[in-house]
């Protein structure tokens, strides 16, 4: 059964496809995370939960996975 892009078959294929849910740490920006930088580091920019964090700012590139910039310089 073909499934629309994006979507996949459950283990027990009975012909109705489903999104995976979203995995925190997989270098791909899914649905519900704000950012996804590959890991699951916080400090970063992208949080364990994958929420950017302040002052942070990211940007997902076109391939899924979030760059994150420092916007002010860190204090010594």
């Amino acid at each position: 059964y073909p499934c629309e892009e994006g979507q996949i078959c459950p283990e027990v294929c009975t012909g109705f496809c489903v999104f995976p849910q979203p995995t925190c740490g997989n270098a791909r920006t899914e649905a519900g995370e704000a950012c996804d930088d590959g890991n699951t580091a916080s400090d970063d920019g992208c949080s364990t939960l994958c929420t950017v964090e302040f002052p942070w700012q990211c940007t997902t590139t076109p391939i899924g996975v979030s760059v994150c910039t420092l916007l002010i310089p860190e204090l010594p």
